[in-house]
């Protein structure tokens, strides 16, 4: 067992049970409970092994002292407690008067929760974004047809944000606590007794990782480092996609493309679901509905859609498979406690699930991809990977299951499963193509999923409920490391009309992933379903997005190199934010959204972010609360006063953008005020290397007496936007031309 590194002398623990910590990166603290005798868990959250920091402890009278710039651990023996406490000296972070216990099954650590503390995160959860009052379980399942409270879902993780409310000595400050534990943990968040966060485990010892924030940002920048970052995405994976379970045969795959292309509705990507493949077999196609698969890809490509297929986990118990052949050669199946095959019934039958947990077997899954992708296929869409089973009382992989080298129980893993499967897709295709960025969408998870794949909010409903719902989910990703996630728009179970349909684009539309998807048995749920009036709508909705992409791509990219989410609570932006609207929410730093979430409303109440803001296209300074019309393919975005916004003409696919003017518009400020922007470009599918051209500029907006005054006073990397023309663009709409040269200034009276 690891203990507290110390100089001067070890920090105490006790017989039976006891604590240990350290700091493990500036500002990141990592404390283990555990009983005597007991090792530390195997860590899974993070990119590397962490060094514990070389820092002393300090004991005096039974109390041990480790301090560090951002914060002090504190251990004390008589009562045992373990506490963090902050750069200012205030108490972070403290073991409940309840000590921890081991009941011989399940270990119980308590933390004091102070009133008016604020907890987020939890990864994919239903509800209000405010979790305290909640008992979850972190046990990844297949969650068909869940409700506004259900829990669990797709990905619980155990990883909470921790934001003190404005009456706490340390507001504006936060932190992120996440627990090391991919097995079944529950968190009560004060539920059962509203002074504790109690955590409970199947296991004999866990690993609690503390990150302190002067700000929110601060912590997630820190927790992220340590549990990793998205990289960067393909520019077409923020276009617009389309998707239905499923487009068969050939025939209405290229007709709902040339659809597409004939009404001008922008669209990058059009899935394939598993009736692509041969009897639900993954690597297969279906040869009577895909005779010729290369050449759809083929023609798709060069009409400027990229293809993305499903893969399940379950290969099928058939000697004459390929896949069921190769991986039992290689031994690469889970098995039960007895040594036999772990079987269960998914899609194709019987199957047997590969056992990801373990790199040879994620190398073995991982060339698959290879073929697929010389086919033409640009993107992997994993599925049923929590793993999911049908026909089972459980709805996973039965308790007798084991998996990795130590061929460790099913509970002890059972929550990394989709995590490694995403992996190991991500993996292949990088190895197939090592030029190209990888794109992968995974429905299970864990921490650190990220670093792999982005995902969705799984198989919700067409209602205005699960409208409200997917917003506040996307957030709780966001804000658990998991920066790119999106709903199924329109919902996956039922059948919206077009009312709903067109609200639920118009909430998406700024979303980090926007995808139509819906299940098989539905009615059409394209944006031309509904009739002229919404499908002009759509179209209204899809050109805002498509004009702001140089933006979504700059957000993109700064939550790649951060950790800190695409789009967030304004909250998490600044603490004295209104906590009052949880679906309306920041994209980036400058932008603000407020779609309407109700039904025949033509109005839409809110209360901005502190600060001034500006109407997009608008030019008028506003503030605080107000009411804005919003017609049905409308959607309320507000400027961060001052900000200078990339945006461009609306192109049919992100392959057009070089054929359009880059413009950088300009927004007003107050006179005397400063405010600073971002932008970011790249070839946009080029994979990340330490050569990779890119170009990074930021922009310093003044306010004059007679407007406003733009200066470019940073500029990073050589990569010059492939495009017809830049252009500085007023409020007023008054285009010059515009130069990205460090030292460059427009003004504009």
């Amino acid at each position: 067992m690891p203990r507290a590194n110390s100089k001067i002398s070890p920090p105490p623990s006790i017989p039976a049970l006891g604590w240990h910590a350290h700091w493990i990166a500036p500002g990141c603290a990592e404390l283990v409970c555990a009983l005597e005798g007991e090792a530390a868990p195997l860590r899974a959250a993070f990119v590397e092994e962490p060094t514990p920091l070389d820092l002393p402890w300090v004991n005096e009278r039974g109390i041990a002292r480790c301090a560090e710039s951002s914060g002090t651990l504190v251990l004390a023996e008589a009562p045992l407690r373990a506490s963090v406490l902050d750069a200012q000296g205030e108490l972070v972070l403290s073991t409940h008067r309840r000590r921890a216990c081991f009941d011989g099954e399940v270990l119980r650590v308590a933390f004091e929760l102070p009133p008016g503390m604020r907890l987020h995160g939890g990864g994919e959860r239903a509800g209000e974004l405010d979790l305290r009052g909640r008992h979850l379980l972190c046990w990844n399942r297949d969650a068909f047809g869940f409700g506004v409270e259900s829990d669990p879902l797709y990905q619980g993780t155990p990883w909470l944000v921790l934001r003190p409310g404005p009456r706490d000595a340390r507001h504006g400050r936060a932190a992120v606590l996440f627990v090391d534990d991919p097995g079944r943990v529950t968190l009560d968040l004060g539920r059962s007794d509203e002074t504790a966060l109690e955590v409970a485990t199947r296991a004999k010892s866990v690993r609690f990782v503390l990150c302190l924030g002067a700000s929110l940002k601060e912590a997630l920048q820190r927790a992220t480092a340590l549990t990793g970052r998205a990289p960067l995405p393909p520019r077409w994976a923020l276009g617009f996609q389309q998707c239905r379970y499923s487009y068969v045969p050939e025939a209405k795959v290229r007709q709902v493309a040339e659809t597409l292309r004939a009404r001008r509705l922008p669209c990058d990507v059009l899935y394939l679901d598993i009736d692509h493949m041969q009897d639900a077999r993954d690597f297969t196609w279906n040869a009577r509905d895909f005779p010729r698969p290369e050449k759809l890809l083929r023609d798709l490509r060069s009409q400027g859609f990229r293809v993305v297929t499903i893969q399940d986990p379950g290969v099928a118990v058939d000697a004459s498979d390929p896949v069921q052949k190769s991986g039992a050669a290689e031994e690469a199946f889970l098995r039960t406690s007895s040594g036999t095959r772990a079987v269960a019934r998914v899609w194709p039958g019987q199957c047997t699930f590969p056992d990801f947990l373990r790199p040879e077997v994620r190398a073995w899954w991982g060339q698959h991809y290879a073929r697929e992708m010389q086919r033409g296929v640009a993107g992997f869409w994993n599925d049923m990977n929590e793993p999911a089973v049908i026909f089972s009382p459980e709805s996973t992989l039965r308790p007798e299951v084991r998996g990795g080298a130590e061929r460790a129980a099913h509970e002890r893993w059972h929550n990394l499963y989709g995590r490694e499967m995403a992996r190991a897709t991500c993996e292949g295709v990088r190895a197939s193509a090592p030029k190209e960025r990888a794109y992968v969408l995974s429905r299970a998870g864990w921490i650190g999923s990220q670093r792999w794949a982005w995902t969705w909010t799984g198989d919700n409903t067409s209602s205005w409920d699960h409208l409200r719902l997917s917003l506040r989910m996307v957030q709780s990703l966001g804000l658990s490391g998991q920066p790119f996630s999106g709903p199924d728009i329109g919902g996956f179970i039922g059948e919206p009309d077009g009312e709903l349909f067109a609200r639920w684009l118009g909430a998406a539309a700024l979303l980090p992933f926007c995808r139509v998807h819906t299940m098989i048995g539905t009615e059409d749920q394209e944006p031309w379903s509904y009739g002229a009036a919404v499908e002009r709508a759509c179209r209204s909705l899809l050109e805002l997005r498509y004009r702001l992409l140089p933006y979504l791509y700059t957000a993109a990219e700064e939550a790649c190199r951060t950790g800190v989410p695409m789009v967030r609570p304004p909250w998490c932006d600044d603490p004295h934010a209104n906590d009052g609207d949880p679906h309306a929410f920041l994209i980036g730093d400058a932008l603000y959204a407020a779609p309407v979430v109700e039904a025949r409303a033509r109005k839409r109440r809110l209360l901005l972010p502190p600060g001034d803001w500006v109407r997009f296209e608008g030019t008028e300074i506003v503030r605080g609360e107000l009411e804005v019309p919003c017609e049905l393919g409308e959607l309320p975005v507000f400027v961060r006063a001052g900000s200078v916004i990339p945006v461009q003409e609306p192109v049919a696919h992100t392959g057009l953008e070089k054929d359009v003017v880059l413009s950088f518009r300009v927004h007003p400020l107050a006179s005397g005020a400063r405010v600073r922007s971002a932008f970011y470009d790249d070839s946009g599918t080029a994979a990340e290397h330490a050569s990779m051209p890119f170009l990074r500029c930021v922009f310093e907006t003044r306010g004059t007496e007679r407007g406003v005054e733009v200066a470019v006073i940073e500029r990073e990397g050589g990569f010059k936007p492939r495009r017809r023309g830049l252009a500085w663009v007023s409020p007023a709409g008054e285009p010059r031309k515009a130069s990205l040269r460090v030292g460059a200034r427009v003004s504009f009276p």
